[in-house]
């Protein structure tokens, strides 16, 4: 019997698997088994982006995800990590591909290094509104318009969106705004992708 598609979920700066629960919960609904990760603890937040971090976490997601087609899901930081796992995880793991959720590249430049490299797999990349958070809708504009990067904006979406709607930190840090209808929409969309990404 086979199993359930994988997909990981990598949260961003907060680097805590609980920032998943919400999207978790959409892809239980879905009938696909998530499997949220801390990226790191929170006071040791320099590895994050720390490639033998990474490489650490990705052996974990092998063991756990065996004989699952794999999605890597990134939100905000999350996504840089993505690219870098996504590609690390082809050889181990049968991975379909890559959802960027209002990503940011990481200071070490792990989208910008890694993401030429995956034009074999599916990638997509859910934008929200340009925030602070997002840096001003930076990695939107550069990727939009590569052939092998499916984009799509969610008009009035906020950068917390993918955690749920109305979060405290996201309205004072990052400036959302949105409606709890536009905020589900986002993370409707982001499961569009994900199931797209599997198709």
């Amino acid at each position: 019997m086979s199993k359930s598609p994988c997909v990981v979920l990598l949260p961003g700066f907060s680097r805590e698997a609980e920032h998943t629960a919400t999207m978790a919960e959409m892809c239980r609904d879905h009938g696909l088994s998530p499997l949220p990760i801390t990226t790191a603890p929170r006071a040791l937040a320099p590895l994050y982006m720390s490639t033998v971090r990474l490489r650490g976490i990705a052996r974990h997601i092998t063991r756990t995800c065996s004989g699952a087609p794999v999605v890597v899901v990134g939100h905000s930081a999350g996504a840089a990590a993505g690219c870098f796992l996504a590609l690390t995880l082809r050889s181990e793991c049968d991975v379909r591909g890559l959802v960027m959720v209002d990503g940011v590249d990481s200071p070490n430049g792990l989208i910008r290094r890694y993401l030429p490299d995956l034009q074999s797999m599916r990638v997509s990349a859910v934008f929200a509104d340009a925030s602070p958070c997002n840096r001003n809708g930076k990695l939107e504009r550069e990727i939009v318009g590569l052939p092998w990067v499916h984009s799509v904006h969610v008009p009035g979406a906020g950068h917390g969106d993918f955690e749920g709607h109305g979060l405290a930190i996201y309205t004072r840090v990052c400036g959302d705004r949105s409606t709890a209808e536009i905020s589900r929409e986002f993370r409707e969309e982001v499961m569009r992708q994900v199931e797209r990404t599997l198709a």
